[in-house]
């Protein structure tokens, strides 16, 4: 069994990157980030675990211009540019409270 832990405190996560693989079976995908806020900077240029449960929201946006659409987690593909917002618990697992595809590779509270 794969451990899906980054070794991080507690807190709030916020990254933005591609994912690089989706389990379907546990509902994990793992994301190479691009950006991300002071408790996930370590993981720049790294791949990251993001588990999902059933209150996670899955949303798409195309553009800045275009309103944002819910989706699923089967919509959420290997290759696509996404922003996530979660949280990392005191074991180490970072669990996705929003996931956005197709989302502008920025975020305000992330550094480069």
């Amino acid at each position: 069994m794969t451990t899906y832990r980054q070794s991080t405190p507690r807190g709030v996560v916020s990254l933005t990157g591609t994912v690089v693989a989706v389990d379907p079976v546990n509902m994990v995908i793992t994301v190479s980030v691009s950006r991300a806020n002071k408790l996930a900077q370590p993981y720049i240029d790294q791949d990251v675990f993001v588990l999902t449960t059933d209150t996670t929201r899955f949303l798409y946006r195309e553009d800045r211009n275009t309103q944002v659409t819910v989706i699923s987690f089967e919509e959420i593909l290997a290759g696509d540019k996404v922003s996530v917002l979660g949280l990392s618990a005191e074991d180490g697992t970072w669990t996705a409270l929003r996931v956005t595809k197709g989302a502008l590779m920025i975020c305000l509270t992330c550094l480069p």
